[in-house]
Formats: C-alpha cells, sequence, structure tokens
C-alpha cells in the first residue's frame, strides 16, 4: 500500500505544479468541491445515527446542499482574485504608459538611424515595462492553483484506487492465480483499506458522480438540453406520425396499389403479409420526407441557441438550470436503479460495502422509494405485473 500511497502523492505534487502554472481562475475546483462535501458527509454522519427516521433526506440534502455551495464559493474566489488580477494590472499598465510610449519613439528612431546596439537595449526595457505585476491577487492565484491541482489530482487518483481495489475484491476470487493476485490481496488487507478505503469508497464515487454531472450539466446547459430533447422527441413523432398515416383509411388505397401492383411478384405464400409490407414502405417514406425537415430544424436549433449562449447572464443562469436538471435525473436514476438492485439480487458482498457507507446507502438499503420499487420488483419477479 505504501507504493500506492506514494504514487498518489507524486500524482498530487505534478497537480500542484501544473496548478501553480495554470493559476486557480483557470484551473477546475472540482476536487476542492469533492473533498469539503466528503468533509461534510463525514461530519453529518459521525452526528447522525442510520437508524435515524429521516436519515437518508437529511444525509443526501447535506451533501448536495454542501456540492452546491462549495462550488458557489470556490467559483466567487476565482472571480474575485480574476477582478482583482485585471484591476492591478489595468493600474500598472496606466501607470507605465508613458514609459512604454517613450521607449516606443525611442525605438523608431534607433531603427532610423540604424543603431542596432540602443534598439536591443530598448527592446529589453519595453519588456521589462510589459512585465505588469498582478499584486496579492497574482500571489493567491498561483498559491491557490496549486492547491486546487493537488487536490485534484490527489481525488481523482483516490478515486480510482478505491474503486479498482472494491472491483478487484469482487473479481479475485475469479480469476486465475498469478503474482498479481498476491499483490491486490495484499492491498485488500492493508489497514488503510479496511478501516478506512472500504467503508468510504462508495460515498467517494458517488460524489464524483454527482460533481461530473454537475459540471455536464452546466456546460451543456438547459436550453442545449431541450433542444437534444425536443430533436429527439420530433424523431419519435416522426417515427409514430407516420405509421399511423400509413395505418389510415387516408393510405388505404395506396396500400391496396402497392399489394396488387409494385408487390404482386412476391411468392403466394406471403400474400397475407403485402398489406403489411405495403404499409411498412408507405411509413419509411414518409418517415423519411418527415426526417429531412428534422434535420433542417435540427441545423438551425443549435445555432439559435448558440446565439443566446453568447449573452454571460443567459448563460450563467441557463448553466445553473442545466446542472440542476441534470442533477435531477440522476439522482432519480439512481433512487430507481439502487431500489431494483437491492430488490432484485441477494449479493452479501455487496450488501456490506452499502452497510458501510453513509450516503450510497440512501440509494439502496436507505432508498426512500424502495418500499415501492419493492413491490414493483416482486409482482415483475411473480409475473402479476403482466396479467
Amino acid at each position: 500500500m505504501i507504493y500506492v500511497i506514494s504514487g498518489i502523492c507524486v500524482l498530487a505534487a505534478i497537480g500542484a505544479i501544473v496548478g501553480a502554472f495554470r493559476r486557480y481562475t483557470k484551473t477546475s475546483v472540482w476536487g476542492l468541491s469533492v473533498l469539503l462535501t466528503f468533509v461534510g458527509l463525514a461530519v453529518t454522519a459521525a452526528v447522525i445515527d442510520k437508524e435515524y427516521k429521516y436519515y437518508s433526506y437529511v444525509t443526501a440534502g447535506v451533501t448536495v446542499g454542501v456540492f452546491l455551495i462549495a462550488t458557489l464559493l470556490f467559483s466567487l474566489i476565482g472571480k474575485i482574485l480574476k477582478t482583482a488580477k485585471n484591476s492591478k494590472r489595468d493600474y500598472n499598465a496606466l501607470k507605465v504608459k508613458d514609459e512604454l510610449d517613450e521607449v516606443n519613439d525611442k525605438l523608431i528612431s534607433s531603427v532610423e538611424s540604424g543603431d542596432k546596439h540602443e534598439y536591443k537595449r530598448l527592446v529589453k526595457q519595453r519588456k521589462k515595462l510589459d512585465k505588469v505585476s498582478t499584486g496579492v491577487g497574482g500571489v493567491f492565484d498561483v498559491v491557490l492553483g496549486a492547491v486546487s491541482g493537488a487536490v485534484n489530482a490527489a481525488v481523482a487518483a483516490c478515486a480510482l484506487v478505491l474503486a479498482a481495489l472494491m472491483i478487484s475484491q469482487f473479481a479475485i476470487s475469479v480469476l486465475p492465480e498469478t503474482s498479481i493476485n498476491d499483490f491486490i490481496s495484499d492491498l485488500l488487507e492493508a489497514p488503510v483499506w479496511l478501516d478506512w478505503g472500504k467503508k468510504w469508497v462508495l460515498d467517494i464515487l458517488l460524489i464524483c458522480v454527482i460533481c461530473a454531472c454537475f459540471r455536464v450539466g452546466y456546460n451543456v446547459g438547459l436550453s442545449s438540453f431541450l433542444s437534444i430533447v425536443i430533436i429527439l422527441g420530433l424523431v419519435a413523432l416522426a417515427g409514430y406520425g407516420s405509421f399511423m398515416i400509413a395505418s389510415s383509411e387516408l393510405c388505404s388505397a395506396l396500400v391496396a396499389s402497392l399489394s396488387d401492383g409494385l408487390l404482386s411478384g412476391l411468392p403466394a405464400s406471403a400474400g397475407d403479409l403485402k398489406p403489411t409490407i405495403a404499409k411498412g414502405i408507405i411509413t419509411a417514406v414518409l418517415f423519411v420526407i418527415m426526417f429531412v425537415v428534422i434535420v433542417i430544424v435540427g441545423l438551425f436549433l443549435p445555432r439559435l441557441v448558440d446565439r443566446l449562449h453568447s449573452t454571460g447572464v443567459y448563460m450563467a443562469i441557463d448553466g445553473v438550470l442545466g446542472a440542476v436538471v441534470m442533477l435531477a435525473i440522476v439522482i432519480a436514476l439512481l433512487l430507481f436503479a439502487g431500489g431494483i438492485t437491492y430488490s432484485l439480487t441477494s449479493f452479501p458482498e455487496l450488501d456490506k460495502y452499502f452497510d458501510y457507507s453513509k450516503f450510497a446507502d440512501c440509494f439502496y438499503s436507505l432508498n426512500p422509494l424502495g418500499e415501492m420499487i419493492g413491490d414493483f420488483a416482486d409482482k415483475f419477479k411473480s409475473g402479476a405485473i403482466f396479467n
């Protein structure tokens, strides 16, 4: 395990260097958001017992709430630093403007006179004047950038290692005996994994999933998401509408004409299928015609969304709404998938991971929709749902 921890530390150091060069204002804060959310979850789990009636609601609310507050806070810090840097840069630029103008005039004179030595000296002097200081804001930007970069790399590495160890524990029993098995077994018996990693792996992975969904939703935006839904809905509507039109009385004569004409060469055994095949042909033709219209709509709709995104305020609001909608959809899917898994499967090793977890279990054994989903699963297994 010491090699794994050392590797994570090396990656964190590399992330710190990259973050310091990129600066905080250009570095993602997802790692900091995940870390602060994990701390909030750990504190909540230490205060509230799992037997509490409203444990799922409180834990889920605190986790999502802390994540949203942390993301807003770290983004706000970035905006403040950016504003402070730009303000200091503009002030310094005005401060040396007269000197720069004077140096530029001398540069022109040195070029006209052919004095290369003076020209080189003046170029160096202008470069020094162009290096505008960003003040304290610039220093904080570098320091916080290093911290953010290190946390991003460490959180990503920890999540991947924990996920790999959890999967390995399920797979090691079916893998052939190799030296890698011994290495994995040693990792799975390490105190760090038994006392900490195994108990928090599902929660950390779930927080990372929530973070990823929020970021994707914010970057895509609600309008882009709706445009995709609209286009897919139009495609489904075109298919259904084409079939309904082909099956209606309006096309009955055309169906008969195709059956007696174009499809007359089919074998006699396929005689009963001729009307169905004719309806299929008409449906396909109508769908292609409608699909051309949908393609035209699909070309212009994204352009409209891009124009709307050019407005800063609209883009921010649209991004927040997109993130909220994406988060709501993912949480709903997790509730349904967790409830179904808990109702239909019996895997003791997996149950242990959920028993250890503080947040992930809210989608499994402590699922608020568990009873309703369980009834549905029982009806599905018994076949009563089909009666």
